[in-house]
């Protein structure tokens, strides 16, 4: 009885720990551009669980400078949960890697995110942005 017992508990961690690391695992991140200027491309993201960095929302990506005589620069804006963009900025004439996690520190993990890429046209004009992508987690 104690042998049967013990299975099932060592099989319901097994399957707990299965669902949370699917849960956990990265996804394909669609290629976005801003017309002719700049790429973000073979990126990936992924709701991280409650115990693992801070609950984030984690994506990589590379941002390519695709026109590198127009003299500006590309970046990245990300918000989540209901707080402000935040950008993580390319080099021009360049292809960046970027990694990096985005978390409400008020909450358990995060659930709800956004994600595009923006030519910075200067201080005169308005910068350009892709389309915006929606993340939903997988407790939402």
């Amino acid at each position: 009885m104690n042998r049967a017992v013990v299975g099932l508990v060592a099989a319901g961690v097994f399957i707990a720990g299965a669902g949370t690391a699917f849960a956990s695992s990265w996804q394909r991140l669609p290629m976005l551009e801003v017309k002719g200027s700049v790429t973000l491309e073979a990126g990936h993201y992924r709701f991280n669980p409650a115990e693992r960095n801070h609950g984030s929302f984690e994506w990589t990506a590379y941002l390519n400078d695709i026109d590198p005589g127009d003299d500006h620069n590309g970046y990245v804006q990300v918000r989540v949960e209901g707080h402000d963009w935040t950008r993580y900025y390319g080099k021009q004439r360049k292809r960046v890697y970027l990694h990096h996690s985005n978390w409400d520190g008020a909450q358990l993990y995060t659930n709800d995110a956004y994600l595009r890429v923006c030519l910075d046209r200067g201080t005169l004009r308005p910068d350009n942005c892709s389309h915006e992508l929606h993340f939903k987690g997988h407790n939402g």
